[in-house]
């Protein structure tokens, strides 16, 4: 493959020379100056391919190429490209400089590029690239090769190759693949238009809750009221019988049972108005705790409302606050 490709590049560049100047006159409407630009960049290749600049040799034959369409060209741009290792590129120029040179070209150079071109064939593998949006353009290595869908499969070195898809404002979609020489791979890459940008989320207004019901409230206070009226109602009544059995003691001619009679009523409206001025109390305190808790919100379980209990020895106040 490599055989001197030095003394190759200079054997070739007089040649090539040769054949710029030699070369038919160029079309009407051509510039007439172009087989000397091609001659330029074919000269400037050689330089830079004998300075070791590879890359911009091979831009500049690729150049001279262009201008002159000289097969010769090929053979210097096939030993560029191995020499910048794209051995897919090397073999596509080796064979096309056989099938453009035909005949002109001898038997000792036509064996040895034949050689050349099988010596590639094992350093090259073959990718088929398919996508599901025509007309997109596919990118080998961040370089344009073609647009889909490819008609055949792609023919790339070996080793690890990107391939890239895109078209228009779609997102853009690359794989890497991995692939040794001689191989055949096919790898499917699908184009996605991008989701619309998700709107803010808005949090909802807080609904203020409903204020607390105050039933109980204006029950206690209630209760409480008619409870303190019921002790001082009784306390007088108390007080009455007091002074009538106090008056009927102090009276002659009164039976000891009647007096007796007075007193125990009397006894009996004092207990009464102790019991309800007790309640009152109690249901007080109970009317205070709702009053100072009635205008929260209630965030657990209700609470029974407490419960006056009356017996004969005295009220007795249950529930929970």
């Amino acid at each position: 493959m490599k055989l001197a490709p030095l003394l190759a590049g200079l054997v070739s560049a007089s040649i090539l020379i040769t054949s710029l100047a030699a070369a038919a006159p160029p079309p009407s409407g051509a510039k007439a100056e172009a087989p000397d630009e091609g001659r330029d960049h074919f000269n400037r290749g050689v330089a830079l391919f004998r300075e070791g600049d590879y890359r911009a040799a091979l831009a500049e034959f690729r150049r001279a190429y262009e201008i002159s369409h000289n097969y010769r060209a090929l053979y210097n741009i096939g030993q560029t490209e191995f020499e910048v290792q794209d051995y897919a590129g090397a073999r596509s120029s080796f064979q096309k400089y056989l099938v453009e040179g035909g005949a002109e070209i001898e038997a000792g150079r036509r064996a040895e590029v034949e050689a050349d071109v099988k010596k590639l064939s094992a350093r090259v593998a073959r990718i088929e690239i398919k996508t599901n949006t025509a007309g997109a353009d596919i990118l080998l290595d961040d370089t344009v090769i073609g647009q889909a869908p490819l008609k055949e499969p792609l023919l790339v070195s070996a080793g690890r190759r990107k391939i890239t898809v895109q078209k228009g404002s779609l997102p853009p979609v690359t794989r890497f693949v991995e692939i040794a020489g001689g191989d055949t791979s096919s790898v499917t890459i699908d184009l996605v238009a991008a989701e619309p940008a998700a709107r803010p989320s808005v949090a909802p207004t807080p609904v203020a809750p409903p204020p607390p019901a105050r039933t109980a409230l204006w029950i206690s206070l209630a209760g409480t009221g008619a409870l303190a009226t019921g002790a001082a109602v009784t306390g007088i009544l108390a007080l009455g019988a007091h002074s009538d059995a106090e008056t009927k003691l102090g009276t002659r001619g009164v039976a000891a049972a009647d007096v007796e009679a007075a007193h125990s009523k009397a006894a009996t409206l004092g207990l009464v108005t102790d019991v309800l001025g007790g309640a009152a109390i109690l249901m007080g305190g109970v009317t205070i705790v709702l009053a100072a808790t009635s205008g929260k919100s209630r965030s657990v379980e209700a609470k029974p409302a407490a419960t006056l209990l009356l017996s004969p020895r005295g009220a007795l106040l249950t529930g929970r606050f």
